[in-house]
């Protein structure tokens, strides 16, 4: 049990490094990514308080905390730090399941909403900026009205509405969502087990090294 209390303690920590270089590459990517499609104006056709959006910023935010508390708690070996940064792993992992459900849950929601503010003219500023930079016209069809908005807006070369076109946006980029979800869940699951593993070691199976060094140093020189 010694060992595998060490062994956990150590690759843990290795983990909460590699879990801290992976979110600042991800926060990275999304920044690419957030300007490239410019996230911010589907953000605005469904609301900020769209619940998906809303658990994914609590969950990387409590991601943060616990790479955080990761690195603190490797410097101790306090129980009550141990299990607590355990059920921590445990609250992410159940906030990123789900995210993830709700996420496909609200799906066809985010379509209704999207496709019912299309044609709100609080919305008109963010709908031509998404097809300018879409090239798009219309939101399920075009009609004679968003033409009409398109040619005004410059937007004449378009060959699709603008549903096909955001269709063909997330469908690009699903892969890597997918990919990069299952390895998260991965890691997670990972240090999950190696936490408990390390919450559940007892004091005699964390004893310092360095006290044995001594305590045979002591016997040579009995001796």
């Amino acid at each position: 049990m010694a060992c595998c209390a060490l062994f956990s303690k150590y690759f843990l920590a290795a983990l909460n490094l590699i879990w801290f270089i992976g979110l600042i590459v991800i926060g990275v990517l999304m920044g690419v990514f957030w300007k490239k499609i410019d996230l911010n104006s589907y953000l605005k056709l469904i609301g900020y308080k769209y619940v998906p959006f809303l658990l994914i910023v609590v969950t990387i935010i409590v991601m943060v905390f616990a790479v955080i508390f990761g690195f603190c708690f490797f410097c101790t070996n306090s129980k009550c730090l141990r299990l607590t940064y355990s059920n921590l792993l445990v609250l992410i992992f159940l906030l990123q399941i789900a995210s993830v459900a709700i996420f496909f849950v609200f799906k066809q929601r985010t379509e209704v909403d999207i496709s019912s503010r299309w044609s709100a003219p609080n919305f008109a500023d963010i709908v031509k900026g998404i097809e300018k930079k879409l090239v798009c016209c219309g939101f399920a069809d075009t009609t004679q009205e968003d033409a009409s908005r398109c040619a005004s807006n410059n937007v004449t070369n378009y060959d699709s509405s603008c549903e096909t076109k955001i269709v063909a946006q997330i469908t690009k980029y699903k892969a890597y969502v997918i990919v990069g979800i299952v390895l998260l869940i991965l890691l997670q699951i990972a240090l999950i087990v190696l936490a408990f593993i390390y919450a559940c070691a007892t004091d005699e199976d964390l004893g310092d090294e360095g006290d044995d060094f001594d305590d045979s140093e002591d016997e040579y020189f009995t001796d």
